[in-house]
């Protein structure tokens, strides 16, 4: 381990926080760990590519080998670090006692969809005025998700439909992919993507009124009951274009049909005995 600087954590000055540089094979993955995602390390990739490797990842000494280090934030970071086949990496080291609060911080309350569309739709617009023949992709490394495009085109241009975005977000997160054409092409097809949102949502609120179900919590309720039915309960891939996936829900949502003791059930909250 090479150290590059030590200094005294500015606020409280209780610890020390070092710079330094670690052998990769020094740096352990804990055994609570989110999974990798493939697009996320793709995304890094691009971005690394542009800007090279700005942010150190964050490590704490291992309790469990002496030398070693375990990472606690930034793991998707050290993957695409080690794919470049660099011997060191830039690493934040924190004392042990500060795990638990990196960790709390992590899982702070996230923006909302709404916030988070809002936000990826002013960078693609940005894109798509100063350069209308940028693909769709390149904009990956800075926009999380290109779902957020999607709901932000049916807020922004279709002002008179008030949709529920979060009830098909696990759907939306599946299938709703980087479009790889030039964005004054891709944005033709957001906007074609977005009016099939609507009508999905339109859809579900039909069967809402049809079926007298009146807590529009249970709006997530029937479209994760539907991709379940559609799709699988555990599954990762779908190999359906984002059309044809909604077509699918679409379908289910309209042949849909109730007991009226499942209504009670719904309209009491009482959720368990349908979704798993």
């Amino acid at each position: 381990m090479e150290v590059l600087c030590q200094f005294k954590e500015p606020l409280k000055q209780e610890y020390d926080i070092k710079i330094a540089l670690i052998d990769v094979n020094n740096i352990l993955i804990p055994v609570i760990q989110r999974d990798i995602s493939k697009t996320l390390l793709k995304k890094l990739e691009r971005s690394i590519e542009k800007v090279w490797f700005v942010e150190p990842i964050i490590v704490i000494p291992s309790s469990v080998e002496e030398g070693k280090y375990e990472v606690i934030n930034w793991q998707h970071r050290l993957e695409v670090f080690k794919k470049f086949w660099w011997e060191k990496i830039p690493a934040i080291i924190l004392p042990s006692k500060i795990k638990q609060y990196i960790i709390d911080l992590n899982i702070e309350k996230w923006p909302t969809l709404k916030e988070k569309a809002h936000q990826a739709y002013v960078i693609y617009q940005e894109a798509l005025n100063k350069y209308p023949e940028l693909n769709e992709f390149d904009l990956a490394w800075i926009i999380d998700y290109p779902y957020y495009i999607t709901v932000w085109y049916v807020i922004d241009k279709y002002k008179e439909n008030k949709i529920a975005a979060w009830a098909f977000e696990r759907l939306l997160s599946k299938v709703d992919n980087w479009i790889e054409k030039p964005l004054k092409e891709a944005s033709e097809e957001r906007n074609k993507r977005a009016i099939k949102l609507i009508e999905a949502n339109n859809v579900l609120n039909e069967k809402m009124m049809e079926l007298g179900l009146k807590n529009a919590l249970l709006k997530w309720t029937i479209v994760n009951k539907a991709f379940q039915q559609v799709f699988g309960i555990r599954t990762r891939i779908i190999e359906d274009d984002y059309m044809t996936a909604f077509d699918k829900i679409i379908q289910w949502i309209k042949n849909l049909q109730l007991t009226e003791e499942e209504i009670n059930k719904l309209n009491n909250m009482n959720t368990e005995f349908w979704v798993i």
